[in-house]
């Protein structure tokens, strides 16, 4: 492959019928996991993310395998034929697919981020957030967060590498990884979809532009 591949789909059409058929076709876990979940926007979400998994795999020729689960609990396809990382939030699921580690993550912009980028940004982070105007200020923390994030999924190492760690200094085209806890060639792609949802994904390969799926 030696590219990542992005997916996006909206999840809210995954109702009556073709909530049922989707339902049907994921895994035993992912099944539990949406079952667990009190609200339809977040089992349509959790749903449509794996979903989207094997939407994208058909898409790109791979294998359909068991998901099985490593050390750290991060899933993988049984015999790891390829990478992947899912991602949700509101009615939008992220796909990333890749040859090498990858990590995704999608936000939607809540100003709760500011409070929160305040425990897990570091001293040039948070003077870059303060030295924006305030109507800015808003959209920079959610890159860093998502930025976070997908850098936490891609290491693998699940809880015991924190969001903190990893530091970045965001430009108008893009974003630089500044500092991290491990040694690692990443390459990281920032999307931004019309809703103002955030998408960051990191990878140790080329990141291909944004695959939109419908579910």
């Amino acid at each position: 492959m030696n590219t990542t591949h992005v997916f996006v789909a909206d999840t809210s059409a995954l109702v009556g019928d073709a909530y049922r058929r989707a339902y049907d076709a994921v895994s035993d876990a992912r099944r539990a996991a949406v079952d667990r979940l009190h609200s339809p926007v977040a089992q349509r979400a959790s749903l449509g993310a794996e979903l989207l998994l094997w939407r994208a795999s058909n898409v790109l020729g791979l294998p359909k395998a068991s998901l099985v689960r490593d050390a750290h609990g991060k899933p993988h396809p049984e015999g790891k034929p390829f990478g992947f990382n899912l991602s949700h939030s509101g009615s939008v699921a992220v796909c990333a697919v890749s040859d090498t580690e990858v990590g995704c993550d999608v936000e939607h912009p809540r100003d709760a981020l500011l409070k929160v980028t305040e425990r897990v940004c570091g001293n040039a982070e948070k003077a870059f957030l303060t030295s924006l105007p305030p109507h800015e200020r808003l959209d920079a923390a959610l890159r860093f967060w998502t930025l976070k994030e997908s850098a936490v999924k891609a290491c693998g190492k699940g809880l015991s590498v924190g969001m903190e760690r990893f530091c970045f200094s965001l430009t108008n085209n893009g974003a630089t990884l500044v500092t991290a806890p491990v040694d690692a060639s990443w390459q990281f792609r920032e999307f931004r979809l019309p809703s103002g949802a955030r998408i960051a994904v990191c990878a140790g390969t080329t990141i291909e532009d944004l695959h939109i799926i419908t579910l």
